[in-house]
């Protein structure tokens, strides 16, 4: 006798669920097990959409917009490495790419724009675009603004109207025309970074920042006047153009109460053999031994709790 099997499986019914017909913690819970990708899909749906993910408490310590010639680029840097994401906002290029809508949508992908991934923006505009990415994840008031080459598009004020001022501020092109546009736009700067030399180095030596970097991308000329003008609390110049003994009167000239503000200041020279001997000349200092390590307790921020060992101390009056 034979007998025959006979084995079928009847297809799965797929039975759609209105997710918001659900309790917000159930919601919540099949949020935190999607990819970041459908999160951000979820969040353009509705204001409840935007809501439930602003809930998941998805912080990012900061928002970071770079404008180039023809794009902003916008990246949210997260607290956790794994949710590090880009997203890149196509613009009109008429120049008013503020006061128009999105019809493309974002692009978004992962680090170095690897599978570019469209998504739709609902033809929002991208100031609104912006807005609700940065109150989703929590970082409205904490942006760095980075202005690159040939981003003549770009127009400032319109950028404050819409962003406001960003807490950081970094300026790579080298139209001093422009370059001064920006910074006479954005007055309410907490940190600077300003790689190349500009002609009104002194106007922007005075404002009081709290940290300002300068010269980064090449050699800057600094002279001792400029350095009598730092009014941040926290100062660095890389590949500086000055003297030593212009450095060792400013020390001079700090310890009997110049530039009251200045907490750490960091000079590296351009070009030449650092000579303790002429950049402490005439002034009391303490030697501390090279395998001796301290922890530093306030500068400005910049290397509070850094451990540095050996150099010399120097106290002012």
């Amino acid at each position: 006798m034979v007998h025959f099997f006979f084995q079928y499986s009847v297809p799965p019914t797929i039975m759609p669920i209105n997710l918001h017909k659900l309790p917000k913690e159930v919601i919540l819970e099949v949020l935190r097990n999607v990819e970041f990708r459908e999160i951000i899909l979820y969040s353009l749906l509705s204001t409840n959409s935007k809501k439930n993910v602003t809930s998941l408490n998805y912080k990012a310590y900061t928002m970071k917009m770079s404008f180039a010639s023809h794009s902003l680029t916008i990246r949210f840097i997260f607290v956790d490495p794994i949710l590090n994401r880009l997203l890149k906002l196509e613009i009109p290029k008429d120049g008013l790419f503020i006061d128009k809508k999105l019809p493309e949508g974002v692009e978004m992908s992962g680090d170095g724009l690897i599978a570019v991934e469209f998504c739709s923006t609902g033809e929002r505009k991208i100031g609104e675009v912006v807005e609700h990415f940065s109150r989703m994840f929590h970082c409205s008031e904490r942006k760095q603004m980075d202005f690159h080459t040939n981003q003549k598009l770009f127009k400032p004020s319109q950028i404050l109207q819409h962003f406001g001022n960003p807490s950081t501020l970094t300026i790579f092109g080298d139209d001093e025309v422009e370059n001064s546009e920006i910074l006479e736009t954005f007055t309410r700067v907490d940190t600077l970074y300003l790689p190349r030399k500009d002609q009104d180095l002194q106007k922007i030596l005075i404002r009081n920042f709290n940290c300002l970097d300068y010269g980064f991308l090449g050699p800057v000329p600094l002279s001792l006047e400029d350095l009598l003008c730092v009014n941040a609390k926290s100062f660095t110049a890389m590949e500086a153009q000055i003297s030593q003994r212009d450095t060792n009167r400013f020390f001079k000239l700090w310890i009997a109460g110049s530039n009251s503000r200045l907490v750490h200041m960091e000079i590296q020279l351009w070009q030449q053999v650092l000579n303790p001997e002429v950049i402490i000349k005439g002034i009391p200092y303490v030697a501390i031994p090279e395998d001796v390590e301290r922890v530093v307790e306030s500068s400005a921020e910049v290397l509070k709790g850094q451990r540095i060992q050996g150099g010399f101390d120097i106290f002012r009056n």
